[in-house]
């Protein structure tokens, strides 16, 4: 009982995970930036269409639901040896209000999922197929999260026991509690994307927007730093044109993203008419202003919060 209550007691307060962010705030952003607008590039790339994956994220997510529910975890290597996966009753309602997406919309990228052999239905159940799981295994994203985990635990103090942990340590101990831990991460990221949703309007607008955001702060950090960034994301295929340290054009976005240029160039259109972005000779900055851009501010502000209540939550699991 003793021990139970010192565990309990040394856990990783909020107020410690903000002062370790706040001493580096700088590489802090660059890590986090990093590991979404990849998180973001690898769902489109995986069906050139981010609604359709993340719809298989949610679904994937129910599970982990599932198996947290009966106690049961499985780890990475498990998980993604299963020849498919039979998920509970799943309604068109419950995606659409997970995920914000018309219920037509909903229903028809489920049916393209079903098409596409990545799901399948047999009356009212969802079966996710072995073929999903080349679309959703997040290998490098895994790494990506736990090497934001890392930095943050490098400043906390050592009475948590936790800033021993190397990112491989941090990636192995995800693996083997996968389905639990990745079920937190997987939540929040599902709830993070949709935020941006009525300021935006698209997702494809949102994985846009977060390139202009990571190219805003390679240069930011360039310019600070005096000196090209060197850092373990290889960061430069954000900043691989010539024009980048003012900005990114319509190409580059389309080339970094995949999506194609005409849908690029409507989407800007409607950032930079609402001052969500600013543009100059062509290059897009988000240098923005007016009510819209104001509103991803305060969205940018909720989620920083939830982002280090997720990181607080991962520490104290990894500590246990």
């Amino acid at each position: 009982m003793v021990k139970d209550t010192f565990n309990i007691s040394q856990q990783v307060q909020l107020e410690e995970i903000n002062k370790s962010i706040d001493k580096n705030m700088n590489e802090f952003m660059t890590y986090f930036l990093y590991f979404q607008t990849s998180w973001m590039k690898n769902a489109y790339s995986s069906f050139k269409d981010l609604e359709k994956y993340l719809i298989l994220v949610y679904l994937v997510n129910k599970t982990f639901v599932t198996y947290n529910r009966h106690f049961y975890n499985v780890t990475f290597d498990q998980f993604y040896s299963n020849h498919e996966i039979i998920l509970e009753k799943i309604s068109i309602k419950e995606i659409v209000d997970a995920l914000g997406m018309s219920k037509e919309t909903a229903r028809r990228k489920i049916n393209e999922l079903s098409k596409d052999g990545v799901i399948l239905r047999n009356s009212k159940k969802i079966i996710i197929n072995q073929k999903a799981f080349v679309y959703q295994r997040p290998d490098n994203l895994l790494d990506n999260f736990s090497a934001l985990t890392q930095l943050v635990t490098k400043n906390l103090n050592s009475k948590h026991n936790v800033n021993r942990f190397s990112v491989k340590d941090i990636s192995r101990v995800i693996r083997a509690n996968f389905t639990h831990y990745w079920n937190t991460v997987l939540d929040y990221q599902l709830k993070y994307i949709r935020t941006f949703l009525p300021v935006l309007k698209s997702y494809d607008s949102t994985l846009i927007y977060a390139l202009c955001i990571s190219n805003h702060n390679y240069n930011l950090r360039n310019k600070r730093d005096n000196t090209k960034i060197i850092d373990r994301f290889n960061y430069p295929d954000f900043v691989t044109a010539k024009d980048t340290s003012k900005g990114i054009n319509s190409t580059t976005i389309s080339d970094l993203s995949e999506i194609p240029r005409a849908t690029v160039i409507r989407k800007l259109k409607y950032m930079t008419a609402n001052k969500i972005l600013k543009k100059v000779d062509n290059l897009y900055s988000i240098t923005g202003s007016g009510q819209e851009y104001d509103k991803i501010l305060k969205i940018y502000d909720k989620n920083q919060t939830k982002v280090r209540e997720l990181l607080r939550l991962i520490i104290n699991l990894l500590n246990q």
